[in-house]
C-alpha cells in the first residue's frame, strides 16, 4: 500500500489480515525501513538519516526502544536500554579506543572501562575510583 505519513511517501507491505508488517519510507530526510510485529507495534528499523549517520533500533514488546546499533561522527556504538528507555550499557569506540559504559537506573555513569587500560566508579564528572596503568 502506497501511502503518505507525516508528509512523507511511504510503502506498506501488510499481511493478508491488512496489519502493516514492513514499511519503507523518508525519516528526517533520508531512508528508513521499519518491521512491525502481528499487533502493528514497531519491533525494528533501520534508518539513514540526512546527516548520513545510519541507526538499527530494536523495540521491545511495549514499544520502548530496546537496543540500538549505530554511528556516531563515524564512529560504532551500541546502546542497550531498560523497559523505561533509558540507556544502562554503552559499547562505542571514541577516538578509535574502545569504551564500556555501564549506567545506573537513574542514566549516570556507574562504571567506565577504556582501553587504555582504565577502570572508572562513579562516572567522569564524579569519579569515585579510578584504575589505570601508569605509562612510563
Amino acid at each position: 500500500m502506497l501511502c503518505f505519513l507525516d508528509g512523507q511517501p511511504s510503502l506498506r507491505l501488510l499481511s493478508k489480515e491488512g496489519k502493516a508488517r514492513a514499511g519503507l519510507g523518508v525519516f528526517e530526510g533520508g531512508p528508513q525501513l521499519v518491521f512491525y510485529d502481528e499487533k502493528g507495534r514497531n519491533r525494528g528499523g533501520i534508518v539513514l538519516p540526512a546527516d548520513g549517520d545510519p541507526a538499527l533500533t530494536f523495540w521491545g514488546r511495549e514499544g520502548e526502544a530496546s537496543a540500538q546499533l549505530f554511528l556516531q561522527d563515524g564512529e560504532p556504538r551500541l546502546g542497550l536500554m531498560d523497559t523505561d528507555g533509558k540507556c544502562r550499557a554503552w559499547l562505542r569506540l571514541r577516538g578509535g579506543e574502545p569504551e564500556l559504559v555501564l549506567c545506573g537506573a537513574e542514566g549516570n555513569s556507574g562504571a567506565w572501562l577504556t582501553g587504555k587500560p582504565t577502570l572508572l566508579l562513579g562516572g567522569r564528572e564524579e569519579a569515585r575510583a579510578l584504575l589505570g596503568v601508569i605509562e612510563g
